[in-house]
């Protein structure tokens, strides 16, 4: 991603564990919102994936990616219609 030629999130690989719980920390402007909203799907990604378990969410709208969580814990704030 990049905002006015400031890029964002170049070179980010993560892996999130099974359980637990994770933290997301950064100073002011590294992008922490970004990736998040990447995630989430309120942000198209500009190169890169990404995926829950073995599914593709890369470029699906909020929503669906609310949808597609599958564990109890994980809430989106989204709305599931089918």
């Amino acid at each position: 991603m990049s905002f006015d030629g400031t890029h964002a999130l170049a070179g980010v690989t993560v892996e999130f564990p099974i359980s637990g719980v994770v933290a997301i920390i950064g100073p002011n402007g590294a992008g922490k919102t970004t990736f998040l909203n990447v995630l989430t799907g309120f942000l198209k990604p500009e190169v890169g994936r990404f995926f829950l378990g073995k599914r593709e969410l890369t470029g699906l709208a909020p929503h669906n990616v609310a949808c597609s969580t599958t564990r109890p814990n994980i809430h989106w704030t989204a709305c599931c219609r089918g």
